[in-house]
């Protein structure tokens, strides 16, 4: 692409360069031509198109043939036509007694033929110059048309958007008045929606002060309520303590005078549980030594016996030695509930009793936990032992007393009263 510029380039500078050496020019201007000259000529036709350079080629071409062919038929005129002239002319000068040098005719006919032929030159540089405005008059006047057409074309788009736009206004107006009329209902609306706020506001801050009014009322009243009942349990509460005091009082009293008894009772009960102690040892001891039921039930019979002498002695001491504070009829009907439970050998006739006392029972050796005095629902006071054998040694109506073993189960024994 480049180098076919480039060649059409320089057939360009070819062609005008051609165009200026055939130019048809006057003497004058052949006398003044010089280079600098040239070089503006290539200036001013450079913008020139390649063939406008041809055309103007082709009418000096033209123009000097002509100028050529003219001269041609003048030089054969001159001479049928010059010398007939020349001797009317000699004549007439000569009948005016007047004579004119040859070569000075000679030089007067050379400078007509001059101004004739560039007469002609210049008419057929005007000739050309001619076809060339007239060439560049149909250029412009195709490009006008061109121009004109494209004018016209961009008029009927221009007129076609304008009417589409006028449309499209037209259309935005009315979509704004539209929305305005929807602004004004929509403002209508939010200030009845605000009206409605206010009067709802009011109404709702007035029903709130109401029911403000009736919750300090009822809140008044609710805690003159509470007061009320308040000092009501207080009283009662008190009423009810000063009863408690006065029965833990009578219980108290009555457990300190049943200690001195406790503990008189404490040294036959030792007795009593050395006993069972050695009963529990020979009751193991028949049990590894006799396996049959047989010597099991002789065993039990034998330990029944034995228990029986022991509580009997146990009664008679109890009987014969009363409570401080109680009579022998009041004795009788507090059943003394004795739990001798799990009893071991080991040691127990060197514990030494201590004595600790609590709301509902008394704590003969709270050490080892083996001798307790307590209080039960009922009223009546039991004594019993934490330690490996359970038994129980209750006191009942008529002065009896009843034996019951719980870990005889072991044995296939049944828990029986014994008289």
């Amino acid at each position: 692409m480049e180098d076919k510029q480039e060649t059409l380039e320089t057939l360009k500078e070819a062609l005008v360069d051609l165009y200026l050496k055939v130019k048809v020019r006057s003497s004058e201007d052949i006398e003044k031509y010089n280079s600098a000259q040239m070089e503006q000529e290539k200036e001013e036709h450079k913008d020139t198109t390649g063939f406008m350079l041809v055309d103007l080629i082709r009418s000096n071409v033209e123009i000097l043939l002509n100028i050529k062919s003219e001269e041609d038929s003048f030089s054969d005129n001159e001479k049928s036509l010059a010398y007939p002239n020349f001797f009317s002319q000699a004549s007439s000068i000569l009948s005016s007694k007047s004579q004119v040098n040859t070569e000075g005719y000679e030089k007067i006919i050379r400078k007509l033929e001059s101004d004739v032929r560039n007469l002609i030159r210049s008419e057929q540089q005007m000739k050309v110059y001619c076809e060339g405005l007239t060439d560049k008059l149909g250029y412009k006047k195709t490009e006008f048309d061109e121009f004109k057409i494209a004018v016209k074309e961009k008029l009927h788009q221009i007129k076609k958007d304008k009417k589409t736009t006028e449309e499209l206004l037209a259309q935005k107006e009315k979509e704004l008045i539209e929305v305005k009329s929807q602004i004004l209902q929509y403002e209508e609306k939010a200030l009845k929606h605000q009206q409605d706020l206010l009067s709802y506001k009011r109404d709702t801050e007035a029903k709130i002060l109401l029911l403000q009014t009736r919750y300090n009322e009822e809140l008044a009243r609710i805690n003159t309520e509470k007061r009320k009942a308040i000092l009501e349990i207080t009283n009662k509460v008190q009423q009810a303590q000063d009863k408690r005091e006065q029965v833990v009082d009578g219980d108290m009293t009555l457990m300190k005078n049943s200690l001195s008894t406790t503990q008189e009772m404490t040294r036959s009960f030792t007795v009593l549980r050395q006993d069972t102690g050695s009963t529990g040892s020979k009751i193991i001891r028949h049990k590894r030594q006799h396996s049959d039921s047989s010597g099991r039930n002789v065993s039990l019979r034998s330990l029944k016996r034995s228990l029986s002498s022991t509580i009997r002695t146990y009664k008679n001491a109890t009987q014969k030695q009363p409570p401080k504070g109680m009579g022998n009829k009041s004795h009788h009907k507090s059943a003394l509930s004795l739990n001798a439970s799990k009893i071991s050998e080991r040691n127990t006739s060197k514990k030494r009793l201590n004595t600790k006392i609590s709301k509902n029972s008394i704590v003969l050796n709270p050490n080892t936990k083996s001798l307790h005095l307590t209080k039960t629902k009922g009223g009546d006071i039991g004594l019993h032992t934490d330690r490996n054998l359970a038994t129980e040694l209750v006191p009942l109506k008529g002065g009896k007393i009843r034996y019951h073993a719980q870990n005889f189960k072991k044995l296939k024994c049944k828990s029986k009263n014994i008289k």
